[in-house]
């Protein structure tokens, strides 16, 4: 993975008169790297509660400071290439750093309002007529930092869009509500309509996939998702069949030299954890 190389740019004539007061410039960088933080876990579907982010997403969204450019303050950010991939197996940081500089995540409905209320935040704590701006000469583009960054002016009836993986719980057919159960995070309250109710019952307690539209409450956590397509992914709870097994004309043989392995190191004891979680769960 190549490194990533951002700028955070400082401009104005209170920067060319006083410069940039250190806790603003404190500020304007713990707010990009919070956002960036969000933003990948929110990706990886994980959401943010009250203590630290795993270890992947930190991994995953580290920034550091790799110069100082001639102008009225110009820092030069690196986004590290992390080696611990997120349980979808993909590094999310870069992507994550590209959605947030896209008019600030305002019109991509995958960006936490929570990450947008960081970035908004960096000119706030900075005196007027300073203007701050976010650059990506790769591309290459150059966006302001707004005061009021954000989804303030985004207006959308239907809800946030939703494609998530999880285990189907607490069924109710009478009241069409259901629950998501995901791996070390708070379960999503379903709601769904009466043309999904055998194929709601038929899955439940399995691992599924669910598609449909649903909105976040003020700690970015789904308040609710309304099911518009459900599927097993996968994982099945009905018992081994002995006779079906023996029964099976095309038998699947373990061929050492065919197992997929991983391409990059990750955390087995993370890996164990999810695993014992997901039995539990089921």
């Amino acid at each position: 993975m190549v490194a990533k190389i951002i700028t955070i740019t400082f401009e104005g004539e209170a920067v060319e008169g006083s410069g940039v007061p250190v806790d603003g410039l404190v500020n304007a960088l713990r707010g990009l790297q919070d956002a960036l933080r969000m933003t990948v876990g929110h990706l990886g579907g994980y959401q943010h509660g009250q203590g630290p982010p795993p270890k992947w997403i930190r991994d995953q969204s580290r920034l550091a400071v790799r110069a100082t450019r001639p102008g009225s303050l110009i820092a030069e950010l690196e986004l590290i290439p992390g080696s611990t991939p997120s349980f979808a197996g993909e590094h999310l940081g870069s992507q994550a750093l590209d959605m947030l500089m896209l008019e600030h995540g305002s019109s991509h409905p995958e960006i936490p309002d929570s990450a947008l209320e960081k970035l908004e935040s960096i000119p706030r704590s900075l005196p007027d007529g300073v203007e701050v701006w976010l650059g990506d000469e790769e591309i290459p583009r150059r966006v302001m930092v707004s005061r009021r960054a954000g989804r303030r002016g985004r207006t959308n009836s239907a809800g946030e869009t939703a494609h998530l993986y999880g285990w189907l719980n607490a069924v109710n057919w009478n009241r069409g509500t259901a629950q998501l159960h995901r791996y070390r995070q708070s379960h999503v309250p379903l709601r769904f309509g009466s043309p999904l109710h055998e194929q709601m019952l038929s899955c439940a307690t399995n691992f599924v996939e669910v598609k449909g539209k649903g909105k976040f409450n003020s700690k970015s956590q789904w308040q609710y998702v309304q099911v518009d397509e459900i599927r097993n992914a996968g994982v099945s709870n009905r018992p081994f069949d002995l006779e079906t097994f023996r029964a099976n004309s095309d038998p699947k043989a373990f061929d050492p030299d065919k197992v997929v392995r991983a391409s990059e190191p990750f955390d087995s004891e993370v890996l164990i954890q999810y695993i014992n979680q997901a039995r539990e769960d089921r």
